[in-house]
């Protein structure tokens, strides 16, 4: 596993505020995609584990390693797929 971190605001790398941290165990076949892997898996965590669901979407991700550098910024979109299930009223 890899530890980063992530926020959804630009604020200082140094700044202990804001900053979520996640373990991320992906194993990347294409390096060019990694920073984007990253802000999707912690787009989902964010959903999920920080209230998300509030926001406004596309987010901006910002990742930071564990050298407390921030390595780029992502831009996240959601594809929200709504199911709806009828039943009769009797």
């Amino acid at each position: 596993m890899t530890m980063f971190w992530y926020a959804t605001e630009d604020i200082p790398a140094d700044d202990a505020w804001g900053w979520y941290e996640i373990d991320v165990n992906s194993i990347w076949s294409n390096p060019d995609s990694i920073l984007e892997d990253i802000a999707e898996e912690s787009a989902e965590d964010y959903f999920k584990n920080h209230d998300g669901w509030e926001d406004q979407w596309p987010l901006t991700f910002y990742i930071k390693g564990e050298a407390n550098n921030i390595l780029g910024a992502v831009n996240v979109y959601l594809d929200y797929d709504p199911i709806f299930t009828g039943s009769i009223v009797k």
